[in-house]
């Protein structure tokens, strides 16, 4: 089974509620998507692939949930390690 996670794409005038670590393209439509704090580990290492919050609605059926939740740092909690 594939593990992916589910990110916000880059959009002109959106900046996310979490700290921008770095962007990866989404593995379904190649779009830009951002990384947080704890999505960029996984991704970078290659053990998680991205993938669009579009995509995602588009290629799995209804009744899917994810696996579990990755929690970005919050940009309004402040500076972090």
């Amino acid at each position: 089974m594939r593990k992916v996670v589910v990110l916000d794409r880059v959009r002109d005038g959106y900046t996310p509620p979490y700290c921008v670590h770095g962007q990866a393209t989404c593995f379904a439509c190649g779009e830009w998507c951002w990384l947080g704090s704890e999505t960029y580990g996984p991704v970078a290492a290659r053990t998680i692939d991205p993938v669009c919050m579009d995509c995602i609605k588009l290629a799995y059926p209804k009744g899917i949930s994810p696996l579990g939740h990755i929690r970005d740092h919050r940009t309004a909690d402040g500076p972090h390690e």
